[in-house]
C-alpha cells in the first residue's frame, strides 16, 4: 500500500507540475527486495530548494515519511528532463 501511494502522489505532481510528455513506471521484485520507480521527462526542479521551501507543499515529505516509517528507503533526483523517485522495502543495493 505505501508504494502505490508514493506512485499515486508522484503522478499527480508529475501532472501539476512536470510538463512532462513521458512516464515510466517499473515496480519489480528481486528476492526480499521490492523497488518502485517512477521517471518523468518534464521541466525537473531543485530538490533540496524544495525540501527546505517552507512554502512547499505536503507530497514531497509525506511519500518520505510513508516509506521511511514503514522501514523502507526512499531517493529523489531532478535535473531538467529527468526526476527519478525511487521507492524500496528490502535490502540496500544500488539502482
Amino acid at each position: 500500500m505505501c508504494l502505490f501511494r508514493v506512485a499515486q502522489e508522484a503522478l499527480r505532481n508529475i501532472e501539476q507540475h512536470a510538463q512532462a510528455k513521458k512516464v515510466e513506471i517499473e515496480l519489480c521484485k528481486d528476492g526480499n527486495r521490492v523497488q518502485l520507480l517512477i521517471v518523468d521527462d518534464g521541466c525537473g526542479f531543485d530538490v533540496q530548494r524544495v525540501e527546505d521551501s517552507k512554502d512547499r507543499g505536503i507530497g514531497l515529505s509525506n511519500m518520505r515519511e510513508r516509506i521511511e516509517r514503514n522501514g523502507g528507503g526512499f531517493s529523489l533526483y531532478s535535473r531538467p528532463g529527468r526526476t527519478l523517485v525511487r521507492a524500496w522495502f528490502g535490502p540496500t543495493h544500488a539502482a
